[in-house]
């Protein structure tokens, strides 16, 4: 059985920072090595995130208000450079402790990779 952060390691973070690469080359224009350069990542990364050959699962991420305001937010930060790499990571991690936050979205995401067992509460235990 896979640990909740799990789902949030190996699906949430990679569709917000897919979506955040999405909106510096689209919308802001900047290239694939000053986007690597700028969220700490390769250039072969970013390719990966815009060719949406990493970071596609999660779909229902686009749905919440919550999320493309965060990531409009990270974005228009590091692309106007009024965001520095702390900032950044502190919007991603603020972003992450709301969604964990929303114990019914962790578990629709879990729910979906098979691995959620019949009865869960381990959000319930985790927050005693």
């Amino acid at each position: 059985m896979k640990p909740p952060c799990e789902i949030v390691v190996r699906i949430i973070l990679p569709r917000i920072r897919s979506m955040i690469v999405n909106q510096l080359f689209n919308k802001y224009g900047l290239t694939q090595q000053e986007i690597a350069r700028r969220l700490g990542l390769t250039q072969p990364a970013v390719s990966y995130y815009l060719s949406e050959k990493r970071g596609l699962k999660g779909e229902n991420l686009l749905k919440k208000r919550e999320v493309r305001e965060a990531v409009e937010k990270i974005a228009k930060g590091i692309a106007e450079n009024t965001m520095n790499k702390l900032d950044t990571l502190v919007e991603m991690c603020r972003l992450c402790k709301t969604l964990r936050a929303s114990k019914k979205f962790i578990c629709e995401i879990y729910k979906q990779t098979g691995g959620f067992p019949e009865i869960c509460d381990v959000c319930d235990e985790i927050t005693k």
